[in-house]
């Protein structure tokens, strides 16, 4: 393995088996600028120059309106595109030194993504989309099964292991693609409008779950979102406003009633 590529590795090893104790950022983002169409007349720069930190254990909410560089952001923590310029280290990973093979590792190993589409596998148990992850991390079909019927347990989707999505209901599947974001614990949650295409019932049962994730669990989970209620059941609730932060709060850290 080359000098550049064994040290990257090493950093994944090291990062992946800390404790919290050490209290190393989870997240480091100093000056992040996210442009498109570079050097082009209709150049245009979306984010202007993000400065986050997340701490290991953290409930985060970023909240904004739409157009207000939310999803922009979250693409660049989830490490599904690269800032134009800035700094960004994940778990002691700088991003910046990562090719697109190491990438692809990072983000099926360090972080699970919930979707407010749910992103589940049509023609695919739930069983089979929770395997997913572990199958794309080499860990052998017993031991992934094993795990993925756990973690259906655990949301309550156990009975429901041999459905399809299309035999599921909304709140169903968002609990299925919790389980699979969970599965091969990650160090960071990311939750992009993950109850905006359900009722608020509904709502309660997947927001419950995150926080069962926070508190039992003890994963660090980032919340994108625009409803100030979900926000206010956070830690910490940031605003996102035409691509800055411009303000930062504390939250209830509590759960609410939607």
């Amino acid at each position: 393995m080359p000098q550049n590529k064994q040290a990257f590795a090493n950093a994944i090893a090291q990062s992946l088996g800390a404790g919290q104790s050490n209290r190393r950022p989870l997240i480091a983002m100093r000056g992040i600028r996210k442009s498109y169409y570079i050097g082009q007349p209709n150049e245009l720069e979306i984010l202007h120059g993000i400065d986050l930190t997340v701490w290991p254990g953290e409930f985060v909410a970023i909240v904004g309106e739409s157009g207000s560089g939310k999803s922009t952001l979250m693409n660049i923590i989830g490490v599904l595109d690269k800032p134009t310029s800035g700094e960004y280290t994940l778990d002691g990973v700088d991003i910046h030194k990562a090719d697109d093979d190491e990438l692809a590792g990072i983000r099926n190993n360090k972080i699970g993504f919930v979707f407010q589409t749910y992103n589940l596998i049509g023609r695919q148990s739930a069983l089979k989309n929770v395997e997913l992850p572990m199958l794309y991390a080499g860990i052998p079909g017993g031991e992934r099964t094993r795990r993925a019927k756990e973690w259906l347990d655990r949301v309550g989707m156990g009975e429901r292991a041999r459905h399809q999505p299309n035999e599921l209901s909304g709140g169903q599947k968002q609990r299925v693609a919790i389980a699979r974001a969970m599965v091969n614990d990650p160090a960071l949650i990311l939750a992009d409008e993950p109850t905006g295409a359900l009722d608020s019932e509904t709502s309660r049962v997947v927001m419950d779950l995150f926080h069962e994730m926070h508190e039992k669990y003890h994963k660090t989970i980032v919340l994108i979102t625009h409803n100030p209620a979900l926000a206010e059941e956070c830690q910490r609730v940031l605003t996102l406003h035409d691509g800055r932060i411009i303000a930062e709060r504390k939250g209830s850290g509590v759960r609410g009633a939607l």
